[in-house]
């Protein structure tokens, strides 16, 4: 039952390697027409000093060079007003100067993708909008503007983690405390977590829809969780694995339980924010009352985020996803783990005040970029040179194994990560030989 995206990064069948050409051909291109654009100065005004020079029978002005017409770069890139609208249009290139402000696209990506392959990373939105450039780069461009203005969930989430709920919980410092204590009240009592593999590989996230109730806690709250289990479960992807399968178990569910808001929020989040991350959405043990919840809900998502929905009953009806030794007990399988919060341990955080190390670590990954938009570039004109795709593989190896060196300076420790469940496995893919790392560690 192998899943289409649970292939090594490097080793794309030769259509996969044309498509991850044909994407970072236009984000290299939207980078420097751009740059061209918000960075060419103007020529001098008409009262500004000047010199001539004799060209034939006429005479130029010489000056700096003219800034690229915003009109042509935008159709070049299929991200005019006439290929997507002008609303959406312009609203594109006010987040494409935000983002490109002392930053490269390629550097935000990389920097995005964490452990993932930038391959990987970029064919994800391009495979969501059905491999059209125009499309994917406003989709790409919308999502990590997203992720680093409007979540603020590297600056926030990662950052602030457990601890500083906790702490918050009551002196509010970073986080007002209701939603601190309203975060921190979901993650102890295990309403989500993540546990286990399912036969595929993928990480499974288990939601105990019977423990949620829309009024107990804040909606900011519940948005905050959702992010954080998401980029937890994210960082338990592998090269081979690149999907996760979300649980709902059903069993003991009332109308009380349910919530729209939350239904519509997880589902903006995974389609416009997260796309092609999805494997399976397992809803398991379903009462009667929820089909017609289900007609409804259904008309809400994507069809091929609808496509991948299973509905299983007992442990039988897993045992096509999910072998019965990594099935927790709780839902009949043989696994005897229960869900227990561990408290932060004192000290667990305090490489994120090392910024020595951390800035050694980050100017060793923008050399790394560097060095990926070099030999990629190499690539995109022989894409069939051996010598180069190894090359270019190693890189990419070499950033995953810096973010596993990085990552516990930029992000707070998790109860994955003091559980052990949260490893990132370092990965040569040139060979594929595998080093699992904690990144706790």
């Amino acid at each position: 039952m192998e899943h289409e995206n649970s292939r090594p990064a490097h080793s794309y069948p030769s259509e996969q390697q044309k498509r991850a050409a044909d994407i970072w051909q236009a984000i290299f291109k939207l980078q420097t027409s751009f740059s061209e654009y918000l960075y060419t100065p103007m020529r001098p005004s008409e009262g500004e000093k000047q010199h001539q020079v004799s060209n034939g029978s006429e005479t130029d002005i010489i000056g700096p060079p003219q800034p690229r017409n915003i009109t042509t770069v935008l159709e070049e890139l299929e991200i005019s007003p006439k290929h997507i609208g002008s609303d959406e249009s312009a609203n594109l290139v006010s987040k494409i100067r935000r983002l490109l402000d002392n930053r490269s696209l390629t550097e935000l990506i990389v920097n995005t993708a964490k452990h993932e392959s930038p391959d990987s990373f970029v064919l994800r939105y391009f495979r969501a909008r059905k491999w059209e450039i125009g499309r994917t780069l406003c989709m790409l461009i919308a999502a990590l503007h997203w992720y680093h203005f409007e979540a603020n969930v590297e600056g926030d989430i990662l950052k602030n983690g457990e601890e500083v709920a906790i702490r918050d919980s009551e002196k509010g410092i970073c986080l007002d405390p209701k939603l601190a204590s309203d975060f921190m009240k979901q993650v102890r009592m295990g309403k989500s977590f993540l546990h286990g593999r399912d036969k595929d590989g993928r990480p499974i996230w288990y939601a105990r829809v019977r423990l949620h109730r829309p009024s107990d806690q804040c909606n900011e709250s519940i948005e905050r969780y959702t992010l954080y289990l998401i980029e937890n479960i994210r960082l338990m992807l592998t090269p081979s694995t690149e999907t996760i399968t979300i649980f709902y178990d059903m069993t003991g569910f009332s109308i009380a339980n349910m919530d729209y808001n939350f239904v519509k929020f997880s589902t903006n989040i995974f389609e416009a924010n997260y796309p092609e991350i999805l494997g399976y959405i397992l809803i398991h043990n379903a009462p009667w009352v929820f089909q017609g919840i289900w007609r409804l809900i259904r008309g809400w998502l994507d069809p091929v985020v609808a496509n991948k929905v299973r509905f299983t009953t007992g442990r039988k009806g897993l045992e096509k996803f999910i072998a019965p030794e990594n099935l927790v007990k709780e839902l009949g399988g043989d696994d005897d783990w229960t869900y227990r919060y561990e408290e932060p341990i004192s000290g667990e955080n305090e490489r994120l005040t090392d910024a020595a190390t951390r800035d050694r670590l980050l100017l060793e990954r923008e050399t790394l970029t560097k060095q990926f938009v070099s030999i990629s570039n190499a690539w995109l004109k022989a894409l069939d040179h051996a010598e180069l795709m190894s090359n270019r593989s190693i890189v990419i190896g070499q950033l995953r194994s810096n973010y596993a060196k990085l990552d516990p300076y930029i992000r707070s420790r998790s109860l994955y990560d003091r559980q052990g469940t949260l490893v990132i496995a370092d990965v040569d893919l040139s060979t594929g030989n595998t080093d699992e790392k904690k990144a706790s560690s």
